[in-house]
């Protein structure tokens, strides 16, 4: 329910496009102010503390009307005292509130003898008491417009100068958006609430049913204990009435043992006879006995052979798995030997190879040993040695290297000709001098010098010929 300081804003949004067309106009005309409410607020400067409910109201335009006598006083007076200069015209507002009238007044019924409505229920005495009441508000509303329109008149003179307070009317305007945006909210929440007690009072609704929907399952099956309960006691009758009959039994039970007992010599009498007649019949079974054990050992006989036969086929099985395990046996070790074999003729193989290339260096290192002879013996004997090393009778002057080792002694002989410390131990090829030692052998190679330092002839291989083991140096 809105107070009656609010009800003149209800039907502000009739007025509002002449205001939006004179608010807009004179906004173009000073920095482009683009909205009219703004200029509606802009008015909070004259218009009395009374009347700032205005703004709060615009939201809140398809509610009631009240019939408290306060608000009317309080929303008639503001118009009076702030705009009271001029008078509202009513003729527009009566003729257009009787045609409203008639048309809320539709659904009741006309009495033309009374000449009068009559109300058929609470909510259409309502409308005839609050029907009157819309003409004053109509004439509220009429005074309302004409003070906006000079409040709108008078804020778009001072638009020009007022741009500071315009901003803070603005802010004012933000705010009050703001506030209708919080009230939408709070009616949103208060329909959400509503929703959910709705909600929790159909689940009510429906535990209070299952709750009689329980009770009377529980009635039900208290009838049917009732009723298992009757047919208990009938039971427990029943089986009374089959003990005193048991009981009954039981007496004429005693009285045939007592008939019995005459009976008893004659089934004794039987029972000799019986018994003669198994006798007959034991003699019978010990001539069965003695075929059946002639049978018996018949059937012996037969298995016994079955069984020595049945041995002999798994002995020879067994013989048979033997010799394949032997055979299988000298399979393997004729493979491993096989194996065994391939090994030591490789290793021989390596073995002579190893002679082979033994024997190679001999060779190599008793030709060298032939060259050092040479070299002792002066360059006449050298050139003598250079022709045999080319004529195909160079193996008939080698010798062997064993029959050198005394010339080891002779240090002057031996040492290299560059640096005079070391041993002569390279010799160069075709030429076959051995002047040099190791070292001096790669300076010279590192010098690029490719001639021999003795006879100047150019070399083509350089040998490294020492007494225990020779190698040759790649050139």
């Amino acid at each position: 329910m809105k107070s009656p300081s609010e009800l003149p804003s209800v039907h502000m949004k009739d007025s509002s496009p002449n205001v939006v067309m004179e608010a807009g106009a004179l906004a173009d005309e000073s920095h482009h102010v683009a909205d009219d409410s703004s200029t509606l607020k802009g008015t909070k400067s004259t218009v009395p503390t009374a009347n700032t409910g205005l703004a709060p109201s615009l939201s809140l335009e398809n509610k009631p009307v009240p019939k408290s006598k306060g608000g009317t006083s309080k929303s008639s007076k503001t118009p009076e005292q702030d705009a009271g200069k001029k008078p509202a015209p009513k003729a527009k507002g009566s003729t257009s509130m009787s045609s409203k009238s008639i048309d809320y007044c539709a659904g009741i019924p006309y009495d033309e003898s009374l000449g009068k409505y009559i109300p058929q229920n609470e909510k259409d005495e309502m409308i005839l008491k609050l029907v009157p009441r819309i003409e004053e508000l109509q004439n509220e509303l009429d005074s309302w417009t004409q003070w906006t329109n000079q409040k709108v008149m008078q804020a778009a003179r001072r638009l020009s100068k007022d741009q500071a307070e315009l901003k803070s009317l603005r802010q004012e305007k933000e705010e009050v958006e703001q506030l209708k945006r919080e009230k939408e909210i709070m009616e949103e929440n208060t329909m959400k609430r509503l929703s959910e007690m709705e909600f929790a009072l159909n689940n009510a609704t429906s535990q209070v049913e299952d709750a009689n929907n329980t009770v009377q399952k529980l009635e039900v099956e208290h009838s049917m204990l009732k009723m298992e309960m009757e047919v208990a006691k009938s039971q427990a009758i029943a089986s009374a009435v089959s003990c005193r009959e048991a009981l009954e039994r039981e007496q004429k039970a005693l009285k045939d043992i007592q008939s019995w007992e005459g009976q008893r010599s004659l089934l004794q009498e039987e029972l000799a006879s019986e018994k003669q007649k198994a006798t007959e019949l034991q003699r019978k079974v010990g001539k069965a006995k003695n075929i059946y054990s002639q049978i018996e050992m018949t059937w012996k006989e037969e298995r016994m052979a079955k069984e020595k036969f049945l041995a002999q086929a798994a002995s020879i099985r067994e013989e048979r798995e033997s010799l394949e395990a032997v055979a299988k046996v000298e399979e393997d070790k004729i493979k491993l030997k096989a194996e065994k074999d391939m090994k030591k003729y490789g290793e021989e193989i390596k073995m002579l190879e190893n002679k082979l290339s033994k024997l190679k260096m001999k060779l190599d290192s008793s030709k060298i040993a032939s060259l050092w002879g040479c070299i002792d013996g002066g360059n006449g004997q050298c050139s003598s040695v250079n022709e045999g090393y080319h004529s195909p009778s160079f193996s008939k002057r080698v010798v062997d290297i064993n029959d050198y080792s005394g010339s080891r002694g002779l240090k002057q002989e031996r040492e290299c000709v560059m640096c005079l410390s070391e041993e002569k131990i390279v010799v160069f090829l075709p030429c076959a001098h051995q002047v040099l030692c190791v070292k001096c052998n790669e300076l010279h190679e590192k010098q690029r010098m490719k001639d021999c330092p003795a006879c100047r002839t150019m070399i083509s291989n350089r040998i490294c010929a020492r007494l225990a083991k020779p190698h040759a140096v790649a050139r």
